[in-house]
Formats: C-alpha cells, sequence, structure tokens
C-alpha cells in the first residue's frame, strides 16, 4: 500500500508514530484489528490502495472497508477516523452516507495527512484544512480545494515505510501458460503519477499532468527492494510507464549500470513502444508488458 506507506513514512519524519495495518495480507478478524489500534489516536482507512486505485469501480474492498470503519466507529467512538481514496475523492457524498467516518481526505492525501493530524492534535477545526469532506447537521461541507495537495510531486528523497509492512507476505503473479501462480519476493512501485491519456475504462486517479521522479530516485528504492527485502520482482504501476521515452530510458540503462537483479513488468500503450525501445527493457529486467486495449476496432475508437 505505497500511499499509506508514503504517508507513514512523511509522518515518522515528523515526530509521530504511525502504524500500518495490511489486512489484505494479515487476514485478521476486526477484533484482533481493534486490539492493534487501541492506541492510535487516529484512524486512517483506505478503500483503494494506490496498487489498486485504478479500476476502483470494481473492487470488493469498498464493502469489506464499510464493515471495518463501522466496526471501528461502533467499538471506539471517541476516535477520529477518516477515509481516502478514490472512492471518497470521487464521490465523496456517497462514501459519508456509506461509510459515516469522521471525516473524508480527498486527492492524494499523503502531505496533507500531516496537517490533519496537526490540527486534530491542536483542537484546530478541519475547516481551513484543503480538500476535506465531512457532514455537519445532514449536510456535506468540503473545504478548499488545493491542486498542490491533490496531485503533489514526491521528493526524490523520500522512500515508502517498507518496514512497517510485512513485505514476505506480498506476491504478484508468474504464469504458467495461462495460469496464474502465485510469487513471492514481490512489491510494487510508482515511478511517475498521472496520465496525459482519456482511456474511457481506466479511472486516471492521478490527472492528466504528468509527475515524474528521478531515475536516480526510483533506483534507489529499486536497490532498496532488492538488497533489504529480498525482492526479485516488482511491478510498476504507473499508468503509462512509456509516455516519456527519455525518462524511460534513462531508468533501464540506470537499472543496467547498477548491475540490479530483478524482473519487472509495467502498463502502457501499444502505440508507446518500438523495438529499440523494448529490447533496452529486456536488457533491464523488463519480463512483461501490460496493455489496456480500449477496442480492437476502428470503427469503435
Amino acid at each position: 500500500p505505497l500511499d499509506i506507506l508514503y504517508a507513514a513514512e512523511i509522518l515518522r519524519k515528523n515526530g509521530h508514530t504511525p502504524l500500518v495495518f495490511d489486512m489484505r495480507v494479515l487476514a485478521w478478524d476486526l477484533n484482533l484489528l481493534q486490539v492493534a489500534v487501541k492506541e492510535c489516536q487516529v484512524l486512517i482507512v483506505t478503500t483503494t490502495p494506490y496498487d489498486q486505485v485504478q479500476n476502483y469501480f470494481l473492487d470488493y474492498r469498498y464493502a469489506y472497508s464499510i464493515q471495518v470503519v463501522k466496526f471501528l466507529m461502533e467499538s471506539m467512538p471517541a476516535r477520529p477516523i477518516a477515509v481516502v481514496g478514490a472512492h471518497a475523492t470521487v464521490r465523496p457524498d456517497l462514501v459519508l452516507r456509506d461509510f459515516a467516518p469522521t471525516f473524508l481526505i480527498l486527492g492524494e492525501y499523503e502531505f496533507s495527512l500531516l496537517n490533519v493530524i496537526s490540527s486534530l492534535e491542536a483542537g484546530i477545526s478541519l475547516i481551513n484544512i484543503p480538500n476535506i469532506a465531512f457532514m455537519n447537521q445532514g449536510l456535506m461541507v468540503k473545504t478548499l480545494t488545493e491542486p498542490q495537495w491533490l496531485r503533489p510531486t514526491i521528493p526524490d528523497d523520500l522512500f515508502p515505510a517498507f518496514d512497517l509492512v510485512p513485505m514476505a507476505k506480498y506476491y504478484g503473479n508468474d504464469y504458467l501458460g495461462t495460469i496464474p501462480v502465485r510469487k513471492y519476493g514481490w512489491a510494487v512501485i510508482q515511478g511517475s503519477r498521472g496520465c496525459r491519456f482519456g482511456c474511457k475504462y481506466c479511472h486516471n486517479f492521478w490527472g492528466k499532468q504528468v509527475r515524474y521522479r528521478s531515475p536516480k530516485s526510483i533506483v534507489e528504492e529499486l536497490k532498496i527492494l532488492v538488497e533489504k527485502y529480498g525482492v526479485d520482482s516488482v511491478f510498476f504501476i504507473d499508468a503509462t510507464f512509456t509516455q516519456n521515452r527519455s525518462w524511460t530510458i534513462e531508468i533501464c540503462n540506470q537499472i543496467i549500470n547498477t548491475n540490479l537483479k530483478l524482473l519487472w513488468t509495467a502498463e502502457t500503450r501499444c502505440d508507446l513502444i518500438d523495438s529499440d525501445l523494448l529490447l533496452l527493457m529486456k536488457r533491464a529486467g523488463c519480463q512483461s508488458l501490460w496493455f489496456g486495449i480500449e477496442s480492437f476496432s476502428d470503427e469503435v475508437l
């Protein structure tokens, strides 16, 4: 859950002690979760971790997240609970109705969360914090929208707090023919946010303005995953990995030059690749690409 791990690292750098519980891999019952979070002063629940944010409308986790939030609200009524993610950003009215949380944080919340936590600790109203939604006397209140908080740029010296989750439990898929097989030693990484295209089937949570991390920062994070956590396969969750050709080439060259031993997968478009780029990506460890196909019919397109 890269979003939560980025947010946790920002909080930790500012003197807080965050805890992260990814129920996808822990598989705890809610009573055990309640015991684990009993000392936490603020609870943040995401319906769509960033690795599941594109097709949020297909995500079964929405219903499960409702159960989690309602259970915690009933068992810990004095504890502020915020809901974040694509659902809260796109339809805050529905999330406030279905979850009844204390408030929502809209957009990419990693950096605004620190401001929210500080305000809550100081007893300051959230009405002056951008990108917040909450209910007041039966009506939804949305605070001022500030694009720089909705669409932040990730600093090159900020890496997810991987140590706060059980990295060995995460897995992706290898394929024997068409049969998916669990692959451990696997992680996700994000080098860019945003996509300039407008495919109808994809929810572009990141917006059309593309923001890039430096290739050096990306390769440094890959080294952390390989050397500290034994990862040998990663999935780039960038919406369109090859939309900036020179950036993609530089990442590949740096992976090759640092002699990183790992395989990786990415997503892109059919019109944004060529044989030279594919050969370089293969040399850098790319083992597969995912393509989003809107239609095979020119007439439909």
